[in-house]
């Protein structure tokens, strides 16, 4: 059996591994069938932003359950200039609360 090694995890803002979004999920509870920008992912992370999105929509997160209380979308839509001067694009994740 190999040895443990003990150590405590990365400091990650004072949130529990797991309990991430909790403050979003929060507001979003607040202000039932509003529509908010939870997160931007640079273009070339499409795949973590539309998996990010079925994450909410299936409760994957615990601040977001149960399952199917939330609803979520994503977008690509003009993000900032870069340093050239070149519109960059984002894909940006948007959720709803539903209800329970």
């Amino acid at each position: 059996m190999a040895e443990l090694t003990w150590k405590n995890p990365p400091d990650n803002g004072g949130r529990k591994p797991g309990h991430v979004y909790e403050d979003e999920a929060a507001q979003l509870r607040e202000s039932p069938g509003e529509w908010a920008l939870i997160k931007e992912f640079p273009a070339e992370e499409a795949d973590s932003a539309r998996t990010m999105g079925v994450g909410i929509r299936q409760g994957r997160y615990w601040a977001f359950r149960p399952a199917g209380s939330f609803d979520a979308v994503t977008a690509t839509e003009p993000g900032h200039h870069d340093k050239k001067g070149n519109l960059v694009q984002v894909v940006n994740v948007y959720a709803v609360f539903l209800g329970d």
